[in-house]
């Protein structure tokens, strides 16, 4: 892994002629993203072999930098509303679309085997239509990998100084779930969750494997889930649904009789 980093950092000092960004900026993103020391990067890993993502062509919605990109398989790609984000992975040499997930086409994007998304529809406003644009990503079949935050089970862990951040009062948050919502929100989406497991980031930072405390009883303090879905070939909206889905900027379209006017 230490030579992996020194290839990345590397690499990344040679890109700055495309990132256009100063050594400190340069620097500053290194040892925040890419030194892979916070509780989720060992979750990434863990994931990253669990289900072999290394050798797979997986579309990073909400790629950020680049520092999960990097370790798939060479065909895979971001997306990305930053252009900073884009522009400091392109000087690593990554496939990356800097895309408004909720507003822009994917109609230039090529479908992935894998579909993954980690730490981003908790930042995401319209989160039904990133759910339907990610599905758009996807080849039939194809496997969706979503983590997100999730509240967690007792509102009175935000009173307790140890268990306070399993609230995850994160800022820039605006949308929040719990597993079943999830899992609820990715079938109406054309999904079929498969599997899923809650995890523990401030336990992972105390030093317990992150796949060990998806099990009871670290489970009671979990902060974020996983949940692994299919992707449905040929997926409509339920009949009483006012959509149906399209291939286009929202992923769906209303019914032309919801606007047709009562005699």
């Amino acid at each position: 892994m230490k030579n992996k980093i020194k290839e990345i950092w590397s690499k990344a000092k040679e890109g700055q002629a495309i990132s256009k960004l100063s050594d400190k900026d340069v620097d500053q993103i290194l040892n925040l993203h890419f030194k892979y020391n916070r509780a989720k990067d060992k979750m990434f890993f863990a994931m990253l072999k669990k289900f072999g993502l290394a050798n797979k062509k997986v579309a990073d919605i909400g790629c950020g930098y680049g520092h999960y990109l990097y370790h798939f398989s060479k065909d895979s790609y971001g997306v990305d509303i930053s252009d900073r984000h884009v522009r400091f992975a392109n000087g690593l040499g990554l496939k990356t679309y800097q895309k408004d997930i909720i507003n822009d086409s994917f109609s230039d994007i090529p479908k992935a085997q894998v579909g993954w998304s980690f730490a981003t529809i908790e930042h995401i406003d319209s989160p039904h239509i990133f759910l339907r644009k990610c599905n758009l990503l996807i080849e039939d079949n194809g496997t969706f990998i979503l983590e997100c935050p999730i509240r967690p089970i007792s509102k009175y862990y935000r009173y307790l100084p140890f268990l306070k951040n399993l609230w995850n009062e994160h800022g820039d948050h605006v949308s929040f779930f719990t597993i079943e919502t999830l899992k609820w929100s990715l079938r109406r989406s054309g999904f079929e969750p498969l599997s899923s497991f809650k995890w523990s980031i401030p336990l992972v930072n105390k030093g317990i494997p992150p796949m060990l405390t998806r099990y009871f009883p670290f489970s009671l303090f979990s902060s974020d889930a996983v949940i692994v879905s299919r992707k449905i070939p040929n997926w409509e909206y339920p009949k009483r649904s006012i959509r149906e889905a399209k291939d286009n900027t929202h992923g769906f379209k209303f019914k032309e009789e919801v606007f047709k006017a009562d005699d």
